[in-house]
């Protein structure tokens, strides 16, 4: 009778034990995750949240608000809320200490006795007292610690392997996710800049359109940007299941041998685990889309003004770059130049888009038609402008001799001399032998504008110098080909920094409606 008593009075010792420690697991709680606080920071209202879980929480809603109070004074902040050190080390302190307190179910529940045994025959947990039972009559029954032993030892991985796995994925997959973030935030700041002052010498007029393309912008940042934040707040969730893995591997022998067979079925699924995905091309925000032609496409609300059009948009987000620079878009998306690493201009991160060297490509490609656009290269001593074929894969860009394999047609001039250049080298025909094909042309008097027309339905790519004489263009070269892909203007811009920005010009365009209804 005393021995049941003694037993009824340690299971009120561990409910209540239990009772605290899930009072004090509530007060470390996050409240976005409800999980125990990782690097919590504290906002201007006194409220703590994990630093992972505020820039998805922020970035899924209009305003900086608090989760808990949605008090919107963190908007004001210019900085990343300060780290709560008292709470993160209560965390950290409750954490280890949990790790080492033995779980609540360590003892058997037919006789209250501490589980020190493993039946082999039944797969479970068993005392002293079930040991002499006539239920594991004639089964074998070894101490916990040693199967528990063997039993790791069976386990297709450690929890050394997973937590090295978990490792890899922090390191190398989840700060491209979040750098994606941020440069996406960088470039809906940049873009909206350059929104507002174009529209300011249209505020009168323009008013309303400038809200809805703002608006338009903001929408898409939200959107690309809550998608970025779904990309990490899946990565954390695997994150998050191979730390678990790694804490049931890690658990004592009693929890280990309870739940071992969830356990195998655990690690199982963690190792069939695919690797994260690389990050998508559209990742970053489409500029040429609100930039493009802005002017251009917001006339027909403006009837006594006239606009400046450019044929050919350049994408920033294909702006390429070399070890120490970058090539580095205009605001208004039609010049180019070459910048040092160095310099004012905000460093462009690596994306499936973008030239693995001094180029850049226009927004969009043509697939019929007839189409021309001027290039004022200047005093520029070397540059190159022709179309190309989009290839499928970043690394297909270039070749070992700075420019990449498959179909592309440009003019080259490098120090004096002019180049037409048709890559693949071997042509398709004898006509493309005597008019595609690369080779030096002979230009007398130095041209400070490119003027290249494509002729898709006829298969004619010229090149000619629009300034001879005001009026009639010096021809330079015309390539033949039947094109059957669609091509891509583009520039390089391979000058060393001395060079005035590569410039595609624009027109002033006219437009008048026609009245369809006299028809």
């Amino acid at each position: 009778m005393e021995r049941k008593r003694e037993r009824e009075r340690e299971r009120e010792r561990a409910d209540e034990m239990a009772s605290r420690l899930s009072q004090q697991e509530q007060e470390l709680t996050c409240p976005v995750c409800r999980d125990i606080f990782r690097h919590p920071v504290v906002l201007p209202c006194s409220h703590s949240v994990c630093a992972a879980c505020l820039l998805p929480w922020w970035t899924a809603r209009p305003t900086k608000e608090c989760p808990v109070c949605n008090d919107a004074r963190s908007a004001r902040l210019h900085e990343p809320p300060p780290v709560n050190l008292a709470l993160k080390n209560l965390c950290e302190s409750f954490l280890e200490e949990r790790s080492r307190c033995p779980p609540p179910l360590c003892r058997c529940a037919l006789h209250g006795e501490k589980l020190w045994l493993f039946c082999l025959e039944d797969e479970q947990m068993a005392c002293l007292v079930c040991r002499d039972s006539e239920r594991h009559a004639g089964h074998t029954l070894r101490p916990v610690d040693e199967t528990a032993r063997r039993r790791r030892e069976q386990l297709p991985a450690s929890a050394a392997h997973i937590r090295s796995k978990m490792e890899e994925w922090d390191r190398f997959h989840k700060d491209d996710y979040l750098s994606a973030g941020e440069h996406v935030k960088a470039q809906a700041r940049h873009t909206e800049m350059q929104m507002k002052r174009e529209f300011k010498a249209m505020r009168r007029f323009l008013h309303q359109e400038e809200e809805a393309r703002i608006a338009a912008l903001r929408d898409e940042e939200r959107r690309k940007s809550a998608a970025v934040a779904q990309m990490v707040a899946a990565l954390d969730g695997e994150m998050a299941a191979l730390s678990d893995a790694i804490r049931d591997v890690e658990a004592d022998d009693v929890s280990f041998m309870q739940n071992y067979k969830a356990i195998v079925e655990r690690v199982e699924d963690i190792l069939d685990l695919p690797e994260p995905p690389p990050l998508p091309e559209g990742t970053y925000l489409d500029v040429a889309k609100h930039l493009g032609n802005l002017t251009f496409n917001v006339w027909a609300k403006m009837k006594d003004a006239m606009v400046s059009y450019a044929p050919v948009v350049l994408d920033p987000n294909t702006a390429g770059g070399g070890l120490d620079d970058d090539v580095v878009v205009s605001d208004d998306l039609t010049g180019a130049h070459r910048a040092g690493r160095n310099s004012n201009q905000a460093y462009i991160p690596v994306t499936p888009e973008r030239f693995d060297g001094y180029a850049v490509m226009a927004s969009e490609g043509l697939e019929s038609g007839s189409h021309s656009w001027d290039v004022e290269v200047g005093d520029n001593t070397r540059w190159g402008v022709g179309v190309l074929e989009k290839p499928l894969h970043r690394e297909d860009w270039f070749d070992d001799d700075g420019f990449r394999p498959g179909r592309h047609w440009r003019l080259l001039h490098c120090d004096g001399r002019y180049t037409a250049k048709y890559s693949p080298d071997w042509p398709e025909s004898e006509t493309e032998l005597a008019t595609s094909s690369s080779g030096e042309l002979s230009v007398n008097q130095k041209p400070r504008r490119i003027r290249v027309h494509l002729d898709w339905e006829r298969g004619q790519l010229s090149f000619s110098d629009p300034d001879v004489n005001n009026n009639n263009a010096r021809h330079l070269h015309t390539f033949t080909h039947t094109f059957t892909e669609r091509v891509f203007p583009y520039i390089e811009c391979v000058d060393i920094h001395e060079g005035a920005p590569l410039k595609l010009l624009t027109r002033k365009v006219c437009v008048s409606l026609e009245d369809h209804s006299q028809i």
